[in-house]
């Protein structure tokens, strides 16, 4: 398997929060895209790589070793849940992307 050092070297030198950053935004250029493609299986993928990143974000904010006040990490943990609830009304056609992009950028903001 060929090593990519460029991805190597965003990993050794990123801090977490542009890390989060990076991800988030990563996530919402893929449901935005799945506007544009009108294909539900781009938008399966787009939603669950969503989900993939809030998922790692509740782990870590669960982890003990979190070093967030309280506080914040209840409501990113509340956050959290919605992404996943909401998600599934998504993916059932219930739902539009754009409160999911939306949520994603405010902490976007929120980390810069």
């Amino acid at each position: 398997m060929a090593s990519n050092p460029y991805a190597s070297a965003i990993q050794t030198t990123e801090t977490p929060r542009e890390r989060e950053y990076r991800l988030l935004a990563r996530a919402n250029r893929l449901m935005a895209e799945t506007k544009e493609q009108r294909d539900v299986g781009t938008l399966y993928r787009a939603v669950l790589f969503n989900r993939q990143v809030w998922n790692t974000f509740l782990i870590d904010l669960t982890d003990e070793r979190n070093a967030l006040p309280q506080e914040l990490k209840g409501m990113l943990i509340s956050i959290g849940i919605w992404v996943e609830k909401f998600s599934d009304q998504v993916c059932d056609g219930e739902e539009s992307v754009d409160d999911l992009i939306e949520v994603n950028r405010t902490i976007m903001d929120g980390l810069t």
